[in-house]
């Protein structure tokens, strides 16, 4: 395995940093994937009884609900600034560890960013700067085939959900990537 992905967002903001540590050494051995637009909220006590709230869940898994719906309120999500990138891209690269990574995509990206010329623009100057190899995009669907459609020229790279309830959507990228080749897809 050389393709890992991860997110500012992933492990409470903790996995950047755990994955950083395990590719010391061999960066130019890895492909690192990461995301920015969704910010994990600061250390809270909640975080610290994760483990205690793990062991209760295997107990009472009725309960699993509630509790991705309690960790869901410790995410700030939609945040796709200018700003925002460039400190979210300057933390990513701290904890990882590295100069550089090799995708950046914009995370659960809504349709309205497409057009925000200004981060678009951001983009390929950190593309131009060599702190990112490869920009794009993870969102639903219908984000993806806009983005598919448009082709801005900046977003090489797009990250959807693939799952047997989604096969149709496979589909549809088909017809697209024969019409238009060169996008690097990534399905999760």
């Amino acid at each position: 395995i050389n393709f890992f992905d991860t997110a500012r967002s992933y492990g409470y903001g903790a996995s950047e940093g755990l994955l950083g540590e395990f590719c010391a050494g061999r960066r130019d051995q890895v492909v690192i994937c990461t995301k920015f637009g969704i910010l994990p909220a600061a250390h809270t006590w909640k975080q610290s009884i994760k483990p205690l709230a793990r062991s209760v869940l295997r107990l009472f898994p009725g309960l699993r609900k509630a509790a991705r719906k309690q960790a869901g309120q410790l995410f700030t999500g939609n945040q796709f600034s200018v700003e925002t990138l460039r400190s979210s891209l300057d933390t990513s690269l701290r904890e990882l560890k590295t100069d550089y990574v090799d995708i950046l995509l914009m995370h659960a990206a809504p349709m309205s960013v497409l057009a925000q010329d200004d981060l678009l623009a951001e983009l390929q100057s950190l593309v131009a700067a060599g702190k990112v190899r490869m920009a794009g995009i993870s969102g639903e669907h219908d984000v993806i085939a806009a983005t598919l459609s448009q082709r801005p020229p900046i977003l090489q790279t797009t990250q959807f959900a693939c799952n047997i309830e989604h096969f149709g959507f496979l589909d549809e990228i088909a017809a697209n990537q024969t019409a238009q080749p060169g996008m690097f897809m990534v399905a999760n």
